[in-house]
């Protein structure tokens, strides 16, 4: 991927890509840690994205809707931020021609480094805030007082922003909330607040409405997958460069192509 990566960004060539023009891409990104052989409580940072043009339902009769996900696509690794956005936007152009797409959605947990990789290295995308972690991060706020999350979670939802800082704001001063907690909200709501109904943006342009996604469950299941069922075993410490190179194999072996290629090279 690094080879890959400079030719473009360094060398200034143009890449691979099929020619398609897809109707719409959806970009999921979220990270999680892996504990690192530097000392006791140390992490480092592994991001992930996945890239799909579309859903297919597996069964019109089963109870509960299970999607697979159309020409899906798969990235991870320990990179810095910039460089897991060039390698992501990489793997995107070479596989789904990204900048081909005619909507391009991408669904985050609300972090700042998501936003920061989609202004440099998704330019044109929409943003979709999941809401599961919107939910999650106002419940915390409240403290247990449901009725208190509610109201908060309307207001979000119904894009009420400045009111909800607002509430909050008096709650600080009432004592139901720190400064810290405070604080941290308000930028978390202000950083995600065009991306609470991001995916609403493209219901009048894209057909298959399954697609556009209010949650980031399938980031989730495949950190689940790749990396927390294998990396974050109990015992388990890693180096860099060790977890660097196994999570490059189990990404590589996404692709069927690419595994088969890969090792046919090594055998060479």
């Amino acid at each position: 991927m690094k080879e890959k990566r400079e030719e473009i960004f360094t060398n200034g060539e143009a890449p691979e890509e099929d020619g398609k023009e897809r109707e719409i891409i959806v970009v999921e990104i979220d990270g999680t840690g892996v504990p690192s052989r530097e000392g006791k409580g140390c992490w480092m940072e592994a991001k992930l994205g996945v890239m799909y043009t579309g859903k297919e339902l597996v069964s019109k009769t089963a109870k509960h809707k299970r999607y697979i996900l159309k020409e899906k696509q798969v990235y991870a690794s320990l990179e810095n931020v910039d460089e897991f956005g060039k390698s992501l936007f990489t793997v995107g152009e070479n596989k789904l021609s990204l900048t081909r797409a005619k909507n391009m959605l991408v669904v985050g947990d609300g972090d700042p480094w998501i936003k920061g990789l989609i202004r440099d290295w998704l330019p044109g995308a929409v943003y979709q805030l999941d809401h599961f972690h919107l939910k999650r991060n106002i419940s915390k706020l409240a403290h247990g007082d449901k009725k208190l999350a509610q109201k908060m979670l309307r207001l979000a939802l119904g894009g009420k922003i400045d009111k909800l800082i607002s509430l909050i704001n008096t709650g600080y001063i009432l004592g139901k909330f720190s400064e810290d907690e405070a604080r941290t909200m308000t930028r978390y709501l202000n950083t995600n607040r065009e991306g609470i109904w991001g995916s609403s943006a493209f219901k009048d342009r894209v057909e298959g409405k399954e697609v556009l996604v209010k949650g980031s469950g399938a980031v989730e299941k495949n950190i689940d997958i790749m990396i927390a069922r294998r990396f974050k075993r109990e015992g388990m410490k890693w180096s860099k460069e060790g977890a660097s190179n196994l999570l490059a194999l189990r990404v590589l072996y996404q692709d069927e192509a690419d595994w088969r290629r890969f090792w046919n090279q090594q055998a060479a």
